[in-house]
């Protein structure tokens, strides 16, 4: 009985640390919390088959989501092939926050880096 009873003390101190290094790492590492009333517009210029495209978007999403920003991401589209527009489609479809354009960008050299 002893046993058993050390047994679940060991495993709730385990879930504790976890979750204590969890939150921790919410805390440090997480941007810094905003007023939900700020919404910042984030223009992504896409071109070819929009490679990288889905992970860029998905981590633009995750940052303004945990900074506690209203998200919103324009997929510039300039010159996505079939592949990269159909990708594009998919994102704007499964995202409220995530809408194509064209010809938002007029200055494409002032984008390079």
């Amino acid at each position: 009985m002893q046993i058993l009873i050390e047994l679940l003390i060991a495993c709730a101190l385990v879930f504790a640390m976890a979750l204590l290094w969890r939150e921790s790492r919410r805390k440090f590492f997480s941007p810094i919390k905003l007023p939900r009333t700020i919404a910042v517009c984030t223009v992504v210029s896409a071109s070819g088959s929009g490679e990288g495209l889905e992970q860029l978007v998905g981590s633009l999403l995750w940052l303004h989501t945990s900074a506690g920003i209203v998200p919103r991401i324009i997929i510039e589209d300039c010159g996505l092939d079939s592949d990269g527009t159909a990708i594009a489609r998919l994102l704007e479809r499964d995202n409220k926050a995530v809408v194509i354009s064209r010809n938002i960008i007029t200055d494409k050299t002032s984008l390079e880096v």
